[in-house]
């Protein structure tokens, strides 16, 4: 039998409240609810813990009509079916403080990618693609999206962060540099901010 006592603590999946959603278009790529994983540092420092990692999470864009139909079946754009327990990395992510002794103690939440456009569409519309008797509809909100996850991590204690990293890989990395300014306006309390590009172009 495998042993199970000492496997990694995972990260827990928390959606946007459908009515956020929905009054700020917060969509999916398929038109799903966006969603984070979210793990709490370590007890007992969790309720006096002020320091975040904010982690997006990347995958390449799609390019036409043809790749985001199929991107928006897949786990890149959409939430159906979602893992409700997730752990996607090792390095600054890693739970254990031996491997990552810098960020192991923070709040550290990886925001879902699910609009194939670096976080930043803004398209007010779906556009409708498909057969007429089988339409569909794509819908391109990716900057709604973040701006829906970075309240939602407001709630959960973001807001009197004294420490930030903002950080994300390959697409998630131009989102995070495209949105820096912007998420850094929210968290005034933060007197270290720091943003960090893994990959990107």
């Amino acid at each position: 039998r495998p042993i199970l006592c000492c496997r990694p603590p995972q990260m827990s999946w928390i959606s946007v409240p459908p009515d956020r959603a929905h009054a700020t278009g917060a969509y999916c790529l398929d038109g799903s609810v966006p969603g984070l994983w979210y793990q709490p540092p370590p007890t007992p420092s969790a309720a006096s813990n002020r320091s975040w990692l904010l982690f997006l999470d990347g995958g390449a864009w799609c390019y036409d009509i043809h790749s985001c139909e199929s991107r928006a079946r897949g786990f890149k754009g959409t939430t159906k079916d979602i893992p409700k327990a997730f752990w996607p990395y090792s390095g600054y992510l890693d739970a254990s403080p031996t491997g990552n002794p810098a960020f192991a103690g923070f709040h550290r939440v990886h925001f879902h990618y699910c609009d194939g456009s670096s976080y930043t569409g803004d398209r007010a519309a779906p556009l409708v693609v498909g057969s007429a008797d089988k339409p569909v509809k794509l819908w391109f909100r990716g900057r709604h999206v973040l701006d829906a996850l970075v309240a939602l991590t407001l709630d959960l204690g973001l807001r009197s962060a004294e420490e930030v990293l903002f950080t994300g890989g390959s697409a998630g990395g131009i989102g995070a540099l495209a949105a820096s300014k912007a998420v850094r306006a929210l968290v005034p309390s933060a007197r270290k901010y720091k943003v960090l590009v893994v990959s990107g172009f």
